[in-house]
């Protein structure tokens, strides 16, 4: 089993808006490098779970700077990588509650491609929906919509998805574990062994964009600090509007 240092880590856009999902291309190359010089083994998703001392490489919505700005960099350095795309919305911009006026985001023939990439493409719902808000029937459409859109698009089998949000209930997770074989959350965690392939823990690059935290986390250094940051995020998420 992984130790507990295996770790995924989730990225959103490519720009220089600031946003909270944003993190700078050119932040993103120093990090790609970073993780290449440390010698700790890059994997595909379907692997972390299985592979000590790793690092899977995720990207949530399928943002149009996903193709122009990080394929580019992981070709580069020869990392896997995995996409979840917002099925509806492909070749559109991203309308979800909480985006704003939106970011382009990749067109078919972009997701396409990027299998000779090295890059799988997995579900993120058809609309960016928050599945616990659903109906238990409304939710399995939304899963079973993105899952046949891809597989259909693309011919390739589709055995991984995102959560959007980051969130589930028992109910959801139950759905999406029924479908996938890995879903992922946005839980600030390290990859541990017997972790819940229904709802594996990610680390929000949000919280690495300083160059020492990185170099921390891939050093094996972290553990300290997203337990840290673990707390403090549940803490704000039972006080709405705390700052921290």
């Amino acid at each position: 089993m992984a130790s507990a240092d295996s770790f995924i880590l989730t990225y959103h856009s490519l720009d220089e808006s600031g946003s909270v999902i944003s993190v700078t291309p050119q932040l993103f190359r120093r990090q790609m490098a970073v993780l290449n010089a440390s010698g700790r083994k890059v994997v595909p998703l379907e692997l972390i779970t299985v592979t000590p001392n790793a690092a899977a490489i995720t990207f949530d919505d399928g943002y149009e700077n996903f193709f122009e700005q990080a394929l580019p960099v992981l070709d580069d350095f020869g990392f896997p990588s995995t996409v979840f795309a917002v099925t509806r919305l492909c070749g559109q911009r991203s309308a979800w509650a909480g985006s704003g006026p939106g970011k382009p985001l990749m067109d078919w023939s972009q997701l396409r491609q990027l299998w000779s990439h090295r890059v799988s493409v997995g579900a993120h719902t058809a609309t960016h929906a928050d599945l616990r808000k659903l109906a238990p029937e409304a939710a399995a459409g939304e899963l079973d919509e993105s899952r046949c859109e891809i597989e259909q698009r693309t011919g390739r089998k589709v055995r991984a998805f995102a959560y959007p949000y980051g969130v589930a209930d028992a109910q959801v997770r139950q759905l999406a574990g029924e479908r996938f074989d890995w879903c992922c959350s946005v839980e600030l965690d390290f990859v541990r062994a017997g972790a819940d392939p229904a709802f594996l823990p990610r680390l929000d690059m949000y919280y690495f964009q300083a160059a020492a935290r990185f170099e921390s986390l891939v050093a094996g250094k972290a553990e300290q600090y997203v337990a840290a940051r673990r707390s403090l995020r549940r803490i704000r998420a039972m006080i709405p509007f705390a700052r921290f």
